[in-house]
């Protein structure tokens, strides 16, 4: 099951200043993270930076000590790291249950 870990911190911005959202990701999320990506960067007027990667290259990349915003990352990854410290366990968050495939949201 993929889980996820958020590290965001909110400073107030100016309009000049474009914020960078650090995102590490499996594989696996590489078709939605794609899709949807491109949305986030529009409504919210951000940039984001993904790497992806195996998730034990990333868990070895945090706890080295890497900057990120996001990690999706499967969660005994996420409990392994949360253990040493790498990361706040109260920063982690399961998905949803899978209903099927793909995602789905409304805009207004």
């Amino acid at each position: 099951m993929a889980a996820l870990c958020f590290s965001v911190v909110t400073t107030r911005m100016t309009r000049a200043i474009v914020p960078t959202i650090k995102i590490f990701s499996g594989g696996a999320m590489r078709g939605l993270m794609t899709q949807a990506l491109p949305l986030l960067q529009r409504t919210n007027g951000v940039s984001v930076d993904i790497e992806f990667r195996l998730a034990s290259a990333h868990k070895k990349a945090i706890e080295d000590g890497a900057a990120f915003d996001v990690a999706i990352l499967p969660r005994p990854e996420l409990d392994e790291l949360a253990e040493h410290g790498a990361i706040a366990r109260a920063c982690t968050a399961d998905r949803p249950r899978r209903a099927g495939r793909g995602a789905n949201a409304r805009y207004r």
